[in-house]
């Protein structure tokens, strides 16, 4: 008879302690697969930058444009602050050509300029720098560019974030044309 407590003892002390051990290893397995997830999920960039071109500057000019494509995927309104570059004396944020607003008023039709920060890119949106529109003029190339090329360039947003971004060189002229 005592034979049979003990092993039933034994019994139940190893039931506790095989229910204890895959106990601890589900809630070990859990604790590793969120702190996977949850450091995969914050490495994926809140904002990036993509389709970075600066024009090939014509002749022997020492100036010329750069656009790239922002998207702001975080939570937060950023803008951008100041762009820089070693292999640049001075890049202006152009912005976009300000609208007119007419307004009417009882003695006279007033014009005002529309101001906004145009540099500013609203949670979960994405500014898209174009030629035509709202670029970085690049003022005082140390380097020649050709096509191909890499130059690249320091964006500091409103954040603190400072992000590198790598424009390829392209010809101004090399455009898809439809015919």
């Amino acid at each position: 008879m005592l034979k049979r407590k003990c092993f039933c003892l034994i019994f139940v002390v190893f039931n506790v302690c095989l229910h204890s051990l895959f106990a601890f290893a589900a809630t070990t397995d859990a604790t590793i697969n969120n702190t996977t997830i949850d450091s995969a999920h914050k490495s994926l960039p809140l904002i990036r930058i993509t389709d970075a071109v600066v024009y090939v500057p014509l002749g022997f000019s020492q100036s010329t444009i750069a656009f790239f494509t922002l998207q702001n995927k975080s939570g937060v309104d950023i803008s951008i602050t100041q762009v820089t570059s070693s292999t640049i004396t001075k890049i202006e944020l152009v912005p976009a050509i300000p609208r007119t607003i007419s307004q009417s008023t009882t003695k006279a039709t007033v014009n005002t300029i529309e101001t906004s920060n145009h540099w500013l890119i609203p949670a979960g949106k994405t500014l898209v720098l174009h030629p035509n529109k709202q670029y970085l003029q690049l003022n005082g190339l140390r380097n020649s560019l050709r096509t191909g090329d890499e130059l690249q360039l320091e964006v500091r947003l409103s954040d603190g974030q400072q992000l590198l971004v790598v424009a390829q060189a392209k010809s101004a002229f090399d455009q898809p044309h439809s015919h």
